[in-house]
Formats: C-alpha cells, sequence, structure tokens
C-alpha cells in the first residue's frame, strides 16, 4: 500500500497520439503510460483534466481517425493506464476530470478552480505539462503557485515528453518503434527556481531566510546538488547555496535576539560565501545562471558590511541600516549602547565580546558596567558618580577614552536620546516621559540612526 500523497496531474489532448518510447519506457502512445510507470510506486492517484472531445476521443476505447491507422480499434488512456496498475501491481486510483473548451477568460478561471479543487493539503504533486493549448504551461505555474501558499502542496516533479523532437507524426509514424526514442524533459529546476525568486524577494523585503533555508533542504535542492548530471561546480554551488540559507537564518535569528556575540562571524561568514558564489563562471554554468543572478540581489543587501571588520565594532554600528530597514526599532536600540560600550572597551584593549575573557581576569560582565556608569555620568545630569562603586583611576581611564573621541558632545548627545527610546521600549511604555504613539519611536530611530551614521562615518566609525 502506497504511503504517500502522490498525485500525477495530467492534461489530456485531442491528437491521434503515436506509440515511441519515452527514455526507458517503451511502447508508449501516452505520455501519461510513461509517468504512470515512472513514478507509479509514489502515486495514490492520477488525475487526467481533458474536455468533452478529448475524453471521446483519448480516454475512452474508440477508433484512430487519421492516416493509415484510420478506423483501427484504439484501447484509450483509460485502459491503457488500468494496465499499468495492474501488471506492475500500483495502487493508484484512476480519475477523469471534465475541463471546459477555452472560449473566454472565465473559461481559464473554471479551469483553474476545478484543478485546483482536486489537489488536497500536502499532496505530492506530479505535473505533466506535455499537452494543452500554449496558455496552459502559464495557467499551470500560476496554479501551482497558488496551491504551494493555500494548500501547502508539494511539487516533486514537473515533466514534459518531448516527442515533437522525432519529427512530424506522419514521419514518425514510417519508423520503426525502436527508433522512435524520446526524452522526457524535467523542469521541476524551473519551479525551483521560482520558488527561489519568491524566497529571495522575502527576504530582501522583511530580513527573513526561513523559505531560503526551506529550499535549500528540500528533497530537490539536495537532489539538484547531488544529481549524477551536475558538473563538480553545479554540485559546489548548490551546496554552497544551501550553507548560505542556513547562515542567512541564523543572522536573521541572531539580529532579533540581540546576539552581539555572533552576529559578526555569521555576517563574516555570509560575505565569504557571497564571494564564493560570485566566482562560478555562468557560461560554464548556464543551468545556475538565474540562481546566480538572484544571489546577486542578496549580495546588494550585505554590500553596506565590511568583510574585513574582525572587531564586529564597524559592522554593528553598519547593522543599524538593516534594524532601520526591516523595523528592528527595539534591537536597534539595544545595538547602539551596548556597541558604543565595545567600542571604549576596544580602544582600552580590554574584552568586549565572551570569548576574549577566557584568559583575562577582568570579568566581562564588569568592564561593560564599569563603561556604561562612565557614559551615563556624562549624558545623564542626575547621575550621581560617587554612590557607584567604580576606582577612580578606572574611570579617569575610561573617561579619558571617551573625551579622546572626536565630536564627542555630538556622540554622547545622541547615545542620550537612544538610551531614553530604549528605555521607553524596555519598560512598555509604562512612564510619565513615555512617547505617546508608537509612530513617533519608529521615527526617531529612522532620523537619528542616520545622524548616528553620518557622524561615525565621518569619523571613520572611531577604528582609526
Amino acid at each position: 500500500m502506497c504511503k504517500n500523497k502522490g498525485k500525477l496531474i495530467s492534461i489530456l489532448g485531442t491528437n491521434d497520439y503515436i506509440k515511441c518510447n519515452y527514455e526507458e519506457f517503451k511502447n508508449c502512445e501516452y505520455i501519461q503510460e510513461a509517468l504512470a510507470r515512472k513514478h507509479g510506486n509514489n502515486l495514490t492517484n492520477i488525475i487526467i483534466f481533458a474536455t468533452d472531445e478529448a475524453r471521446d476521443i483519448n480516454y475512452y476505447e474508440n477508433e484512430y481517425r487519421y492516416g493509415s491507422r484510420k478506423g483501427e480499434n484504439k484501447k484509450g488512456l483509460k485502459k491503457r493506464l488500468e494496465e499499468i496498475r495492474d501488471n506492475y501491481d500500483f495502487d493508484f486510483k484512476l480519475k477523469l476530470k471534465i475541463i471546459p473548451e477555452v472560449n473566454s477568460e472565465k473559461d481559464l478561471w473554471e479551469i483553474f478552480n476545478i484543478i485546483i479543487s482536486e489537489l488536497d493539503k500536502e499532496d505530492e504533486i506530479y505535473f505533466d505539462v506535455t499537452h494543452g493549448y500554449r496558455y496552459y504551461s502559464l495557467l499551470i505555474m500560476n496554479i501551482l503557485n497558488y496551491a504551494k501558499l493555500i494548500k501547502d502542496i508539494n511539487v516533486k516533479k514537473v515533466e514534459y515528453g518531448l516527442f515533437e523532437k522525432l519529427g512530424p507524426a506522419s514521419k514518425v509514424q514510417k519508423m520503426k518503434l525502436e527508433n522512435r526514442n524520446a526524452k522526457i524533459l524535467d523542469l521541476t529546476t524551473f519551479d525551483y527556481l521560482n520558488d527561489w525568486i519568491s524566497g529571495i524577494d522575502s527576504f530582501i523585503s522583511t530580513g527573513e531566510a526561513n523559505k531560503i533555508v526551506e529550499l535549500s533542504g528540500k528533497p530537490i535542492g539536495k537532489g539538484i546538488a547531488n544529481s549524477i548530471k551536475q558538473s563538480e561546480d553545479e554540485k559546489e554551488f548548490f551546496e554552497l547555496l544551501s550553507k548560505l540559507g542556513k547562515s542567512l537564518k541564523y543572522f536573521n535569528n541572531e539580529i532579533k535576539t540581540a546576539r552581539g556575540n555572533r552576529i559578526n562571524d555569521t555576517l563574516l561568514n555570509i560575505i565569504n560565501n557571497l564571494n564564493k558564489l560570485k566566482t562560478f563562471d555562468l557560461e560554464k554554468n548556464s543551468n545556475i545562471s538565474p540562481f546566480i543572478n538572484l544571489i546577486n540581489k542578496i549580495d546588494d543587501k550585505f554590500k553596506i558590511f565590511d568583510g574585513n571588520d574582525q572587531t564586529g565594532i564597524k559592522n554593528y554600528f553598519i547593522l543599524l541600516k538593516w534594524c532601520k530597514k526591516h523595523g528592528l526599532v527595539h534591537q536597534g536600540l539595544v545595538i547602539v549602547r551596548e556597541n558604543f560600550i565595545s567600542l571604549i572597551a576596544q580602544k582600552m584593549d580590554m574584552p568586549y565580546l565572551p570569548e576574549h575573557n577566557r584568559d583575562n581576569e577582568y570579568n566581562l560582565r564588569e568592564i561593560r558596567e564599569e563603561i556604561n556608569t562612565v557614559i551615563n555620568s556624562k549624558i545623564l545630569p542626575e547621575f550621581d558618580i560617587d554612590k557607584r562603586n567604580i576606582d577612580k583611576d578606572k574611570y579617569n581611564q575610561i573617561n579619558s577614552i571617551i573625551e579622546g573621541l572626536d565630536n564627542v558632545e555630538e556622540l554622547l548627545s545622541l547615545i542620550k536620546k537612544f538610551k531614553q527610546k530604549r528605555n521607553d521600549v524596555s519598560h512598555l511604555g509604562l512612564s510619565d516621559s513615555s512617547s505617546e504613539t508608537s509612530q513617533s519611536i519608529i521615527d526617531f530611530f529612522d532620523i537619528e540612526t542616520d545622524n548616528l551614521i553620518r557622524l561615525l562615518k565621518r569619523n571613520h566609525y572611531y577604528l582609526q
């Protein structure tokens, strides 16, 4: 018993079809025979969509209408598929659905709805696009995209029987059967590409990488990477693409959870993978060129970062642009405070990340709290430094570093503004001085982020 939810979806035409060999599947009058034999172990249903005319001509037993076979008995597709099911001990059910002849857009929408109605949640779909009118290809791609969203279907295969490569029907009919050898084109990669377009568009718009990770882990993605038909370059490309997808997800999650101990390492890894992906020869590997063009869209988003910034300090300030773009206001407010503290610690040659502290007797938390204490003493008039437990020499050392920064008054003024908004957001707006609207906080963050970035750029991020 087949435990899958595999469905072969196919449209039946009105021609008198000629027997041929679709790859290893011999003596097939209909492409559906070859696909039934190819995927039969994975199928629970084969659903044939046909107009009344196609049903009468090709689905049920009939007579051939043209050529040397005119008047001879024709089994029809239904009987041939039933014989395949019995002979190969398959367990699929066979179903015919009538669709209208297309004379208007209304008819197209009716076909759309008829096909969608036959797809159930989480079905695994094998789509045959061999027959039907030219507009069916566009209709089918829209059906697949719609059903992936609404019914969470999984497109296993999109295939096309390349009979026409054999030549005109009159010529093929004169050929010996053993010479009528046609290929089955696997078009699934184009559906996969379409999903990547959607996934990358989502990432560019929102920063969310879940769709990209899902695509990288799909059987088709792994299959492309492992396919014996792929060149070594192409296999390496899709393996790197999978790694990139995971790194993008880590990056997005680390920003959302403000993981300052990890973001820069992940960021440098992303930039490294993007640089590797851009080295592939498009002319030599035409199959991956559309994917590389999509990857370039991701690369454009990461060009703002410095791939050589091992400290992370510059990149964390630049990360404020990312937060502004994607509405990560709270995360951005946290980054301003914490990264300014890291900047001062770095200038003191003191640890500012957990991994820096392994061989240092100074506690990382103590260092950061001391720096924060000095900053507060400079931006908060009500702050009483005498009530704080900080060594005077340490205070003077930290204060000297801060005072030595160019445009320090302007910088501290911005740091103070960000601190006030951070407190407002962190305490749920439950104070007398809280902003009245959420939009005012967003507007503040957008404006002051631009002001801070301009100041930082002017002073080379204070790293020289």
